[in-house]
């Protein structure tokens, strides 16, 4: 009886094992099918049971007409034998190296030697993609906008829809980098002579939610022009999640364009508004009161804050692939105007600004006072430019005090 039993249960167990093969065995080949149709190729591949269904592809190259190529070095899908064996296929992690993305020809692409993976819940359907407990890491080799060589994102669900001309993304719950998104949608639209992208995110606070449309043109030789309009764009998550030092506080509204060779920023530039906020590191009224005659309580100073709270803020910027010029900025703090150029080093991301602090009063509009901002922008020293002009300012100043 007990050798009947076991044959019975040995026979059961070699019974799942087959089936589980043959299910590898047919999710492989419905794999290499999809990749093939979509023109992607692979140079070898490998099957592993232990300790979890696995499949290993290595000199992953995927090409489209136009031109465009990504390259990885090795790619590892993950899923679990349940998985395998329901009628749709549930990948659990995706690991790539080495994953370089460009245009055929170019002697450098656009991304170099990026390193990442991706884990959670994938459910694949026909021209959409569900997804849930999303963890996304990403390692850039090089700096990637600024200063950000990587990318942290969870994700408690979402739905990608895709065409050959229309993409639809829809994410609940987000952090990127450690700052949450209540909510992401992204409708993305192919039209004769561009892209034209729509992005609406919510705070996981009460801020007002924040919208961003972006157009990107077609290609003219190895030249892309980009456009875009921002409103409620909260700078300090944003400052945080791209790494980038955390000069300003307070909501903006931009508007810019971008001037793409070869997929790399050739040119920029990017119009700010806020209407209120703070800049950072720095009390910039309790520094002028040493030289301009303002009168105000010196209680007001007593908390020692080293932010200055600014209104009406406008602000020009300039940029190529290796400095930003400052070209105009202009806010106001009380009765005190400031006016201020310069220069941000983006290799090093060193800073040169300065700012001329002068009253709002009648009477002393003539006067004003340069802070020149320098070193690293992360913590930056300042000094007030004393020269001649300045030293003959204040002597009149002086002087009218005491008549």
């Amino acid at each position: 009886m007990l050798k009947k039993i076991a044959i019975s249960f040995c026979a059961v167990i070699v019974a799942i094992f087959a089936l589980v093969f043959w299910q590898i065995d047919r999710f492989h080949s419905e794999l290499t099918h999809s990749l093939n149709e979509k023109q992607i190729t692979f140079s070898e591949h490998h099957i592993h049971f232990f300790p979890q269904p696995e499949i290993l592809l290595s000199n992953v190259k995927w090409q489209d007409k136009h031109a465009r190529s990504v390259s990885v070095a090795n790619i590892s899908l993950q899923s679990d034998f349940w998985s395998l064996l329901a009628p749709q296929k549930r990948i659990k992690q995706v690991r790539f190296e080495q994953m370089n993305i460009g245009y055929s020809g170019q002697q450098k692409p656009d991304l170099v030697g990026m390193n990442g993976q991706i884990e959670g819940d994938f459910l694949i359907d026909a021209n959409q993609i569900h997804l849930a407990n999303v963890l996304l890491t990403l390692r850039f080799a090089q700096p990637l906008l600024f200063n950000t060589q990587q990318l942290d994102i969870a994700l408690n669900k979402g739905l990608i829809k895709y065409s050959s001309s229309d993409w639809q993304m829809i994410l609940d719950d987000i952090q990127v980098n450690g700052e949450r998104f209540v909510f992401w949608q992204l409708d993305a639209t192919k039209q004769p002579m561009m892209w034209s992208i729509a992005s609406e995110m919510h705070y996981a606070d009460s801020q007002p939610q924040l919208r961003f449309n972006l157009q990107l043109f077609n290609k003219v030789n190895a030249e892309q022009r980009l456009t875009f309009v921002g409103e409620n764009i909260a700078l300090t998550p944003w400052q945080k999640m791209l790494n980038l030092p955390h000069l300003f506080s307070g909501q903006a509204d931009i508007a810019g364009e971008l001037l793409l060779t070869d997929n790399k920023t050739e040119k920029g530039q990017l119009e700010i508004k806020i209407p209120a906020g703070q800049f950072n590191g720095l009390n910039l009224l309790a520094l002028v009161t040493k030289y301009l005659p303002i009168h105000y309580d010196e209680t007001r100073f007593a908390s020692k804050e080293i932010n200055t709270t600014f209104q009406h803020l406008q602000s020009s910027l300039a940029w190529d692939s290796t400095r930003l010029n400052l070209a105009k900025l202009t806010f106001q703090i009380d009765q005190v105007g400031v006016t201020g150029q310069g220069v941000i080093n983006l290799n090093t991301m060193n800073c040169d600004v300065t700012l001329n602090v002068g009253l709002t009063v009648p009477q002393y509009q003539h006067f004003s006072l340069p802070i020149r901002f320098f070193d690293s922008c992360y913590s930056p020293q300042y000094k007030v430019e004393f020269k001649q002009h300045l030293r003959h300012q204040l002597k009149n100043l002086i002087k009218e005090k005491l008549r």
